[in-house]
């Protein structure tokens, strides 16, 4: 019984990440807080949707806020949930069904990330 609980409560864990929008927001945000305007500059993404996702990462206690006037700022509760993504990376890259394109994007995108300091 508690092994099924423990991996429910670990398939509602995952299942927001589960959207590359949100993988790159959680990376984008591992360095620090940013406000919607500055993500949706980076992942050049519509406002409204970055918007969006910002929701469902904080309806799901991944994310804080923080309100300075007007604008509000988004960070980590647990900044090493975007080095646990980057892992799997690593893991992808185990995968024979890789191609060297994919895989040499998938790392270059990983050393961009892993260098935003936690």
């Amino acid at each position: 019984m508690y092994k099924k609980l423990a991996a429910e409560e670990l398939a509602k864990f995952i299942h927001p990440l589960a959207h590359s929008a949100r993988i790159q927001i959680i990376q984008e945000l591992r360095a620090g807080e940013l406000d919607v305007s500055s993500l949706q500059k980076i992942i050049a993404m519509p406002q409204s949707s970055v918007s969006q996702h910002l929701a469902i990462l904080k309806s799901h206690h991944l994310l804080k806020e923080r309100k300075d006037g007007r604008r509000v700022f988004y960070s980590l509760i647990a900044p090493e949930l975007a080095d646990w993504l980057l892992k799997g990376i690593e893991l992808l890259n185990k995968s024979e069904k890789l191609d060297d394109l994919v895989a040499k994007t998938m790392n270059q995108a990983k050393q961009d990330w892993a260098n935003k300091p936690i």
